[in-house]
């Protein structure tokens, strides 16, 4: 499914994609709100597994629409595509479950490229939107570390920890004794108020730490 306004970048997007083999179907809409009415009557129509959403629609916008679409699309994966890449506009659009960002600059090989690596599990990001990307999900890790009182050193064993690393390995690779590691696990098994590694490295992420 695509949802896109500008009339010109539309019937470009289409014609780009309605030529390639392993696109069966697609339904083009000009309105986020066209698309969900659409979406809701049509319930016997088979559901779109991806959706070209426009980050700058009239009306409800694309970043507005991504949590409804998902409501009715669950499967579905949202790729936004917009001329923004404004720091704020990334970060709310991958907030909201966008499986991906592209710029409307993007050649039509790069969007086609785009839309395939969403298709294989992957998750498209067009190299000017990335490093907010980055930078905001350090943000949110230094902050979950922050609110269980995680050192750098902590963070460190935590990580190599959710790679499966035992503390002989850990101290190897970090060059320090076993016993230091030991001390620091311990550490890390209180902030966390866990009693094991397993259940360390799967509170760590359900926090957001990893």
């Amino acid at each position: 499914m695509l949802v896109e306004d500008n009339p010109d970048y539309r019937q470009a997007v289409s014609l780009a994609l309605e030529d390639e083999p392993w696109i069966k179907d697609m339904r083009i809409f000009g309105a986020a709100e066209v698309a969900l009415r659409a979406l809701q009557a049509d319930r016997e129509e088979p559901a779109p597994g991806i959706i070209l959403l426009d980050i700058s629609l009239p009306g409800l916008s694309g970043v507005e629409a991504i949590q409804q679409f998902q409501s009715l699309c669950p499967e579905a994966s949202i790729i936004m595509l917009t001329q923004s890449n404004r720091e704020a506009d990334v970060i709310e659009a991958v907030r909201q479950g966008a499986a991906g960002y592209l710029l409307k600059s993007s050649s039509m090989d790069e969007l086609i490229d785009g839309v395939r690596t969403v298709m294989q599990g992957g998750a498209p990001l067009d190299p000017a939107v990335t490093k907010h990307v980055i930078k905001a999900l350090s943000g949110q890790q230094d902050q979950a570390a922050a609110e269980h009182d995680l050192s750098p050193r902590e963070l460190e064993m935590l990580q190599l920890m959710s790679e499966g690393m035992l503390k002989k390995q850990i101290a190897n690779q970090l060059k320090i004794s076993e016993h230091t590691v030991a001390f620091h696990i311990k550490h890390v098994y209180r902030k966390l108020d866990v009693n094991n590694s397993p259940a360390a490295v799967s509170k760590a992420h359900r926090a957001g730490i990893l």
